[in-house]
């Protein structure tokens, strides 16, 4: 009867002991997962939460932290090569899991943090620089004057919901110039933008230099940014900015040009 009794006890001390190796087997593959995730998964990941738009090549590392090539496929403008990322995981706000996101390698410079949600992803404090010149070609009226300068994208919170974009921001282009003129810098300008489900506008307006942009256009997800804005020059330069400028339509009486951009 004793040793009866000494196998049941033994049989029931052993079930919790079991079970804490099998939890313990399967935190470890947890782990493991986050720490070294399939590219393949990591690729479905981004693939998911962009609804399509973001690809990941040349993956390394895992969720919690590691580096891929971007690359952003919007629809009706050319891919975007964004350059190699990394990111490691934090804590962001109320105790809400992010991703520390900064870019290492490529044409883009900058950062920002992505905030996975039910429905999407948000982005915080993004903010982004590149050269004009290494913009790709299929931007309508900036490949005929071939831009150089600083460009510049900054939102405090943007959200990524189905495919489409909400949230509001600025954008810059700084001491611009251009090929076709000897005059550098032609100006700075800079843009409002607002977005809501992927629609949304824009305002141009001129902050310093002599030619200058004013205007204003409409933002859609599924399309080229439309653009209709009034150029002109400082009268001092007038003789070498017209040129550049009639290449977009003729002269008004005043000397100014408008620019349309369907």
């Amino acid at each position: 009867v004793d040793a009866s009794r000494g196998r049941d006890a033994r049989q029931r001390s052993s079930v919790p002991g079991g079970i804490v190796v099998a939890a313990g087997l399967l935190l470890g593959a947890c782990l493991e997962f986050v720490v070294e995730t399939p590219p393949g998964v990591l690729r479905w990941l981004a693939f998911s939460a962009s609804a399509g738009q973001l690809e990941l090549a040349g993956a390394q590392g895992g969720l919690w932290s590691g580096a891929a090539d971007l690359r952003w496929h919007a629809a009706a403008a050319p891919v975007l090569a964004l350059g190699r990322w990394d990111w490691h995981f934090s804590v962001h706000g109320l105790l809400r899991p992010a991703w520390q996101v900064k870019v290492t390698q490529g044409p883009v410079r900058g950062s920002f943090i992505a905030v996975p949600g039910m429905a999407g992803v948000g982005l915080d404090q993004l903010d982004l620089q590149a050269r004009a010149d290494t913009l790709p070609a299929g931007l309508g009226m900036l490949d005929l004057v071939h831009p150089s300068g600083q460009l510049a994208l900054q939102a405090p919170h943007l959200e990524l919901q189905h495919g489409r974009w909400s949230g509001a921001g600025t954008g810059s282009w700084r001491n611009a110039a251009s090929s076709l003129v000897a005059l550098a810098p032609l100006g700075s300008w800079r843009a409002e933008w607002r977005l809501q489900d992927g629609s949304g506008d824009y305002r141009i307006s001129t902050e310093s230099g002599p030619l200058h942009l004013d205007g204003s256009g409409q933002l859609r997800s599924d399309r080229a940014p439309s653009l209709q804005a009034r150029a002109w020059s400082d009268p001092a330069d007038a003789a070498v900015l017209q040129p550049m400028l009639q290449m977009f339509g003729p002269a008004a009486p005043d000397g100014s040009v408008l620019i349309r951009q369907p």
